[in-house]
């Protein structure tokens, strides 16, 4: 493309619109630091008795992982009964510059009283996010065992924010099953559309991010953004720039 004005000519050299494109430029917002709070519970009783509790409600703290287990009574083949494992419940958060994965576990086992075992598990992240919006995408699933009878709630949400939480849980009776369920988020840093000012005299490549104001190349990706590319430096008669790639909701020249 080439365009004259009684300012200066720009000739911008292989220019073509990619949409889709993926741009880091002036994309500042990242995650710089987490808060994490967790409920973790077993739970083993009769219609009498509480036979095992285990709690664990760390609010307000950083812990990544944990994991709480109960005991149950089975009964032997000869009569009597004897401390056997019962329901538990862990999870696990890790981080990344980009995002987290939530991971949690619930299990229920088998015992021929008919004792109620139950095991549940709810965490939630809460990140701080630096330098910029980011916009989030989260894929994973809530999961509840129940009797033998598996319930999935789906997650998959794009938006602009990052909290989230996660649940699993599982109880019986007398059958034994587990859940695993699993959270992942991830983050891409957002940027509103503006305009942005060719800043290099002697012309260059056009995804250059130090020849343009603020260090951020233009671009046209939406529904994301849409800049408009200006290059208006009024001493300068031609500016050469290589724009391989080059993509612009609307060039000024």
């Amino acid at each position: 493309m080439s365009a004259r004005t009684s300012i200066a000519t720009v000739v911008i050299l292989t220019a073509g619109l990619l949409a889709g494109e993926v741009r880091a430029d002036c994309l500042d917002g990242h995650l710089e630091d987490f808060r994490i709070t967790s409920i973790l519970l077993a739970h083993t009783n009769t219609q009498a008795e509480v036979i095992c509790s285990e709690g664990w409600i760390p609010d307000n703290d950083l812990v990544a992982s944990g994991g709480v287990e109960c005991f149950d009574y089975c009964e032997q083949p000869g009569g009597g009964s004897v401390e056997c494992p019962g329901p538990a419940a862990n999870f696990d958060v890790s981080t990344s510059a980009n995002g987290y994965t939530i991971t949690a576990h619930a299990k229920v086992r088998p015992n021929s009283a008919g004792h109620l075992q139950t095991a549940y598990a709810y965490i939630c992240v809460y990140p701080r996010v630096a330098g910029g919006e980011v916009l989030s995408t989260f894929e994973g699933a809530h999961k509840q065992f129940a009797e033998g009878v598996v319930t999935i709630t789906p997650i998959h949400q794009v938006k602009n924010f990052v909290n989230s939480c996660l649940y699993c849980s599982a109880s019986a009776r007398e059958t034994s099953g587990e859940v695993n369920c699993t959270l992942i988020v991830t983050t891409t840093p957002l940027v509103f559309s503006g305009t942005r000012d060719w800043i290099n005299p002697s012309g260059g490549s056009y995804q250059t991010a130090s020849n343009w104001r603020t260090d951020c190349v233009p671009a046209h990706d939406p529904p994301q953004r849409s800049d408009i590319a200006v290059f208006s430096l009024p001493s300068v008669p031609f500016i050469p720039v290589s724009g391989s790639g080059a993509t612009a909701g609307q060039w000024v020249v």
